[in-house]
């Protein structure tokens, strides 16, 4: 939980940098249409995905998205990419698909790309997982200080990405 935590401190300052740059240098991706008009279509063909569960994903956060902070994100925000310095986290590379989005999306996108990790059974994936993510979710916060809408969209944003997933 601890590394989770200093992965989530290096995103975070990694996001203090990109956000001195000028949006203009990277193509806008709006997350939430995104998912809504082609991912979740998609990934609904695909696996059974609940009526309320969409009706719930586009009330809480496509209400909200619009409000959430954006800038430019790295966005494939993974530990493959990050430099290190015996265990300190020092620096990241691969900015490759780097785009303006909403700021969420590359603590999100580290944190479930953990799920991709090789688990015995769904309860050592919850048991495990949900600890690595709030500390990397915490790390990050004391860094940017997550807004209070950020917060309340956490869940949809780790959603989006899984939708996206199932989606390709």
């Amino acid at each position: 939980v601890e590394a989770a935590y200093r992965f989530g401190i290096l995103i975070g300052r990694l996001h203090q940098a990109l956000g001195k740059l000028d949006d203009s240098l990277c193509q806008e991706n709006h997350l939430y249409n995104a998912v809504w008009n082609w991912a979740l279509p998609m990934a609904q063909k695909k696996i059974n995905i609940p009526q309320e569960l969409a009706a719930e994903y586009r009330s809480r956060f496509g209400e909200v998205y619009d409000k959430l902070p954006k800038q430019i994100i790295h966005r494939n925000m993974n530990l493959s990419y990050v430099y290190l310095n015996g265990e300190e986290m020092v620096g990241v590379t691969d900015f490759e698909l780097s785009e303006y989005s909403i700021r969420l999306f590359d603590v999100c996108y580290a944190a479930t790309g953990i799920l991709s990790e090789n688990f015995s059974d769904e309860g050592e994936v919850i048991n495990q997982w949900l600890p690595l993510y709030q500390g990397m979710i915490r790390g990050y916060d004391a860094v940017v200080q997550l807004t209070e809408e950020e917060k309340k969209v956490l869940p949809y944003v780790v959603l989006s990405i899984q939708f996206i997933c199932v989606a390709y």
